[in-house]
């Protein structure tokens, strides 16, 4: 296998055609070589001749779970930075979740004191999550699944009613959409929002150090010059993504006491419903807390167990979390109260959420109003 391999830079590696090139290049590909005059060059145990495989394997079986001999297996032998996991979830643990439920999906429990959806956007579609909420916090998931339009996800999310299970036909709708504003498609999530700036959040994780776990930045919609729309400013939400990232973590183990039947008895603080969805389960495990040396640092970060998995519903549940804080759900503890579903009610007549600063949204920019 080795002989029949090349040297290549990562680039070229993942263009269309590469296999022929290879071919072609005697074992060695040059094309897209970095630009610079240092060159790194990552060489691990597997891709050299004398070095034998079994002793790789040796080496990393005799190493075990010791953090100093680890660390040097990973730097030595792979030639790979050194992650030690401290916070892992396995895919097992949601699967018995939703096997021991008794809530069906679409229902919400008798508990429950709000709904509230998330949605994390791809190039063409969405992910979306609506779980219930009650009292400490306690949470279930109600539906879950994908979207293709905006259209579709306010169908499925702020439009949807839920029926409260034996509540003698009690309905309740989702009273949030945080949605992600999308990395290539924010233009059009901006947009998205001004169709309803008090119901819809706009959410992204922060590419900076934050002051508090959430603090909120002003965007800003330009429309297309042939579009029929408005453009003008709004408000963004950024979140600590390694602060409600172990939030999460927190819940899905957690516990809460409540008293049933005289008895005082343990319950999960964080449920799913029956729906056992595996492709669900295994975007909730993938990905996992790790110890990451950083020159004379250590730190920990949340990172992907394996290189480009799936994990939009995990993103969603921690947004789910972070709108917890967002509209101060957390700062309640009264009992469940349960209401019908009433009519939409214009955003005009809503009252400014907790999140905006009292200043309201910003003045559009010259041009760009209503």
């Amino acid at each position: 296998m080795l002989s029949r391999g090349v040297w290549a830079t990562e680039h070229a590696a993942g263009q269309p055609g590469f296999d022929t090139l290879a071919g072609e290049a005697d074992g060695i590909v040059f094309d897209g070589w970095p630009a610079g005059r240092k060159v790194g060059v990552r060489i691990n145990d597997l891709s050299v001749y004398w070095i034998e495989w079994w002793r790789t394997a040796e080496a990393g079986i005799l190493a075990g779970a010791e953090p100093v001999r680890l660390m040097d297996f990973y730097n030595s032998r792979l030639g790979e930075p050194f992650k030690h996991t401290v916070v892992t979830t396995p895919v097992g643990t949601f699967s018995a979740k939703a096997l021991a439920s008794p809530i069906r999906p679409g229902t919400v429990p008798p508990w429950a004191t709000l709904l509230l959806a998330t949605a994390d956007t791809q190039k063409d579609h969405f992910y979306y999550i609506i779980r219930a909420w009650g009292p400490r916090l306690r949470s279930c998931r109600v539906v879950h699944g994908t979207a293709a339009t905006f259209d579709e996800l306010r169908r499925l999310t702020l439009d949807s009613v839920f029926e409260v299970a034996g509540g003698e036909g009690r309905t309740m709708q989702p009273f949030r959409l945080g949605i992600d504003t999308g990395g290539t498609r924010t233009n059009d999530v901006y947009a998205f929002i001004l169709t309803d700036p008090i119901r819809i959040l706009g959410m992204r994780g922060a590419n900076r150090i934050l002051h508090r776990h959430i603090q909120t930045s002003r965007g800003n919609y330009r429309p297309a010059p042939d579009q029929p729309r408005f453009g003008g400013d709004l408000w963004i939400t950024d979140i600590d993504t390694n602060y409600y990232k172990d939030k999460l973590a927190s819940m899905i183990g957690g516990k809460l006491q409540v008293e049933s039947e005289g008895e005082v008895i343990d319950i999960d603080q964080w449920e799913l419903n029956a729906d056992d969805d595996d492709a669900y389960n295994r975007q909730m495990s993938s990905e996992h807390r790790v110890q990451i040396r950083k020159g004379n640092r250590t730190i920990e970060a949340w990172e992907p167990i394996t290189s480009g998995a799936a994990n939009h519903w995990w993103d969603c549940e921690t947004y789910q979390v972070s709108l917890t804080d967002v509209v101060r759900l957390g700062e309640s503890t009264s009992e469940p109260t349960q209401k019908r579903a009433a009519a939409p009610v214009p955003a005009a007549s809503l009252p400014r959420p907790e999140w905006m600063p009292r200043r309201g949204l910003p003045p559009p920019r010259r041009g760009f109003g209503r």
